[in-house]
């Protein structure tokens, strides 16, 4: 997927909770969410920054850790920007913490030209993919309809773009790279109505954080049985299997991946896909 922006000036944040530390010590804790991102949370110290400010207007000391900051001739003092008391530690895509006032009607009054998608109300510009993300794409949604034809199946493979309105209200419209939807009565003329059953996105270096948080949740929220992520610059996949659990599977571009949604029978060579590949990342 492209370029995030939040058009709307929404910012997603997340206070960090206090560490346990040494007196007078600010800390670092990471905190290990349950996802496969492993997001790390940073938890700052509330305590007070200790200020020694000699008689002769020598330099303060900030305690350990901190930025040193210096104390001008006539006294005044000044805090390091990192020992401030209660900062707070912005995390991107939040679900949950705010949500926007645009509708499914303003994303259709969009420009043609202009690629968005709308989450909880809130725009994300999208910029156009690269090469490598394109091909990945290709060689994917080829392999699944493949296999769809050859075994006389129902369901349907699709690619980006295509609207997907996720939950079926007026809030949400993703546009995933890559999904298959097993139940036809979610198709209509302008896209899905509904959770596919199947999700893949490839990730670029303007969308991780959204496809990895963000939508994440969104897709398994809405019913999404299954879920790729495709890492092309790390050569990895992570597949979730919602059905079975949040942590992901970890595959490399030398594995052939199961589509889980298929009980397995159906495995996409990523061997053979890099192969063909390998080119674009000479470029």
């Amino acid at each position: 997927m492209g370029k995030d922006k939040d058009n709307n000036g929404a910012t997603y944040d997340s206070e960090g909770q206090e560490s346990s530390v040494a007196e007078s010590v600010p800390a670092y804790k990471l905190d290990f969410t349950a996802i496969g991102l492993r997001q790390v949370r940073e938890a700052i110290s509330e305590e007070q920054l200790q200020e020694h400010v000699s008689e002769g207007g020598n330099e303060e000391r900030i305690s350990e850790g901190r930025n040193e900051e210096r104390v001008n001739k006539a006294g005044n003092e000044e805090r390091a920007s990192e020992g401030k008391k209660e900062e707070e530690i912005k995390y991107e895509y939040e679900p949950g913490v705010e949500s926007g006032d645009k509708t499914i009607e303003d994303y259709y009054a969009l420009p043609e030209d202009r690629r968005v998608e709308l989450i909880d109300g809130v725009f994300y510009d999208m910029s156009a993919p690269s090469s490598i993300h394109q091909f990945l794409t290709i060689k994917l949604a080829f392999s699944l309809s493949n296999y769809v034809a050859n075994n006389n199946g129902k369901c349907l493979p699709f690619t980006a773009p295509i609207d997907v309105q996720l939950f079926g209200d007026d809030k949400t419209m993703v546009q995933p790279d890559v999904l298959v939807t097993c139940d036809r009565n979610k198709i209509v003329r302008r896209g899905l109505v509904g959770a596919p059953d199947l999700v893949i996105e490839i990730l670029s270096p303007y969308n991780r954080k959204k496809d990895l948080i963000l939508k994440r949740r969104k897709y398994q929220e809405a019913g999404v049985r299954e879920y790729w992520i495709v890492f092309p610059e790390e050569k990895k996949v992570w597949v979730y299997l919602f059905e079975k659990g949040d942590e992901p599977r970890e595959y490399t571009f030398a594995d052939k991946v199961p589509v889980g949604i298929w009980d397995g029978k159906c495995e996409v060579d990523f061997a053979k896909v890099y192969e063909e590949a390998s080119f674009l990342y000479d470029l």
